[in-house]
């Protein structure tokens, strides 16, 4: 099944595809789960999380700004600003107020300032940014809530990269834990907001070594929570298996769903796709003749297809309708009820 790639985060909400998550099975009838990549849009009721990036038990960092080839899918608005451009003035933090020879610092240019506003070092940029930044957390989720950052001056929007002789810097910081975590963004429609820059959500979720999952959901017991009708008390699990991040429904009203963004292989098993409110069963079958699967014998495949011939099909239709349809006896109902 192949799905386009070129839909937009406006237009997938009109010509989304999405594979059911309980649907996806073991052979015993058990649920297999769902492994989250980097780039997977998670759905539960109405609410949408893009995974952005996560870290296995053994410190390997995937994450999407790190990547050349997940640029374009990165929810980030990646305006990277580079730090070494040639002036005459002498460079000054516009926050602290220290030049270049006080402090070893490096001095960037985030936004269209020119004179003495035009240079920020990255830690006063950072600490300013922060106080703007709402946290909230607990055991096994932190979340970072800020609105559009906008300079004060120029009232450009900042970017969330740095580039500093090659090197990435993100001006929002977020903790990252030395056990694994996954690093989600909330994926926001907006559609009174014709610009890109609207509020960002990322929720970073640790996975401890004692109950090893993450639970999401409505309830108070739910490690991410979200007050959404359409979102059970407990709705989803995310556990860490075998150096996966693996998502699992709990039998949810509205289901955990992902969306496809390339082929998907149909196995033996069945899947359910949802495409708005409609939900498409797919399974792969083989033909057999006396219980032998017709791909293992060639000889009975070759007869199959010439009984399936359109002149070879026509006559057994019409034996198949003599059969089926014999011609109706009439009855007598007033002999029937003379009793």
């Amino acid at each position: 099944m192949k799905v386009d790639e070129t839909l937009s985060a406006e237009e997938s909400k009109k010509k989304d595809l999405f594979l059911i998550v309980r649907s996806l099975k073991h052979e015993d009838g058990t649920q297999k789960g769902y492994p989250l990549e980097l780039g997977d849009i998670v759905r539960l009721g109405r609410i949408e999380y893009r995974v952005i990036e996560y870290q296995t038990h053994d410190l390997k960092i995937q994450s999407l700004l790190s990547s050349a080839e997940h640029t374009k899918s990165c929810p980030f608005n990646i305006a990277i600003k580079d730090c070494n451009s040639e002036s005459s003035v002498k460079k000054q933090c516009r926050i602290c107020l220290m030049d270049e020879t006080d402090c070893p610092e490096v001095l960037v240019n985030p936004c269209n300032c020119k004179g003495t506003s035009e240079y920020v070092h990255i830690k006063c940029l950072q600490d300013w940014i922060s106080s703007k930044v709402k946290k909230k957390g607990n055991a096994n989720a932190t979340c970072f809530y800020w609105k559009k950052l906008d300079c004060e001056v120029c009232k450009v929007s900042l970017p969330d990269l740095v580039d500093i002789e090659g090197e990435k810097l993100e001006l929002v910081p977020i903790y990252r834990p030395e056990n694994p975590y996954i690093l989600l963004e909330r994926v926001f429609y907006d559609k009174t907001k014709t610009s890109t820059d609207n509020s960002k959500m990322m929720i970073l979720l640790s996975i401890n070594a004692e109950d090893n999952q993450v639970k999401m959901g409505r309830g108070h017991e739910c490690d991410l929570r979200e007050n959404d009708i359409s979102v059970s008390r407990l709705h989803a699990f995310i556990k860490y298996q075998d150096g996966k991040f693996i998502v699992f429904d709990n039998n949810s009203k509205f289901g955990t769903l992902i969306m496809l963004r390339k082929d998907y292989e149909i196995e033996r098993k069945k899947i359910a796709l949802q495409v708005g409110r409609t939900v498409i069963t797919f399974s792969l079958k083989h033909s057999s003749v006396n219980n032998v699967p017709v791909f293992k014998n060639p000889m009975l495949l070759e007869k199959l297809s010439k009984y399936n011939s359109p002149k070879n099909s026509q006559d057994n239709q019409a034996k198949i309708s003599h059969v089926a349809f014999p011609e109706k006896q009439e009855t007598n109902l007033n002999n029937s009820f003379s009793d």
